[in-house]
């Protein structure tokens, strides 16, 4: 009985075929999983730009908080070294209770930086830029945590101490002992320092928002 002869062409042309379509098969998926992952990028982006937009905004609102701040307290101390007015003494100091520090936002960061995709990010640049300004939040972090620190342990202590916080605007400063609490070192070396913190706050504040809006810069070149 004759061997029945095997079409090997066939056979190696429907191999080719299958293999083929495995590989654009694999192709089209990889092209599918690449697709995905940019646009899961683009999303991440674009909510970063978005926070650092807004931590901008805010950024500048503090600034001129803290600067307004600043002047206050060398109103005060200006007024102690005078020995002048005790009522402006109580008037700035009452300015003074408003301390407010910006609380900057990370969400996105947090999401880009936890759920891994942050691998993705194969523009190394960017993502170096992106890592650095997140981490650059520490140092307003630590300056928030100081001037909050030296507000809760010794300025609103001292007030809530010596001065009628209740009737402030109303309360007659007569007696000598009563001025000399408005003129008293203590406070005097409390507002210093505290005047000192505000500087090095807007410093830490104003740097930040460089590093913000050069980042939003670049990501729009």
């Amino acid at each position: 009985m004759a061997k029945k002869k095997i079409d090997w062409l066939n056979h190696t042309l429907e191999f080719a075929v299958v293999l083929i379509g495995i590989l654009i098969a694999f192709q089209l998926n990889k092209c599918s999983d690449n697709q995905s992952k940019s646009k899961l990028l683009e999303n991440h982006l674009q909510y970063i730009k978005l926070e650092c937009e807004d931590n901008s905004a805010q950024l500048e609102f503090y600034i001129s908080h803290t600067k307004e701040q600043i002047k206050y307290c060398d109103s005060i101390l200006n007024e102690i070294s005078t020995n002048k007015d005790v009522y402006q003494i109580r008037s700035f100091a009452t300015k003074l209770l408003d301390m407010r520090n910006i609380d900057l936002v990370n969400d996105a960061y947090q999401v880009l930086s936890e759920s891994g995709d942050i691998r993705y990010l194969e523009d190394f640049e960017l993502k170096r830029a992106i890592i650095v300004l997140y981490d650059s939040f520490d140092d307003v972090f630590r300056i928030n945590d100081s001037n909050q620190k030296l507000y809760d342990n010794h300025y609103y202590p001292y007030l809530k101490k010596n001065f009628d916080l209740v009737n402030w605007n109303y309360v007659q400063i007569n007696s000598e002992s009563e001025k000399e609490k408005y003129y008293a070192k203590e406070f005097a070396n409390t507002i210093s320092t505290y005047k000192f913190l505000l500087r090095s706050k807007l410093r830490i504040y104003s740097d930040e928002k460089k590093m913000i809006d050069a980042y939003l810069q670049q990501s729009i070149d």
